[in-house]
């Protein structure tokens, strides 16, 4: 399993748990800015993890 899938496996498990997420969407946000910038990401890894992350954990009000 490569960084990408490993990540994205990681923020579903968070999404569909029953803490509130948001410390942990987070600490991987910040796992998946490290692997972009350390070249293990693509942008477009990146960017679809950044939806997941942001847009469809973080920010969704469905968490708050």
């Amino acid at each position: 399993m490569n960084i990408y899938q490993q990540l994205m496996v990681e923020t579903e498990q968070i999404k569909q748990g029953d803490k509130m997420p948001n410390r942990e969407l987070y600490r991987i946000y910040g796992k998946a800015q490290m692997a972009r910038q350390l070249g293990a990401l693509t942008i477009e890894e990146f960017m679809t993890l950044n939806h997941e992350i942001i847009a469809e954990g973080i920010n969704n009000p469905k968490y708050f």
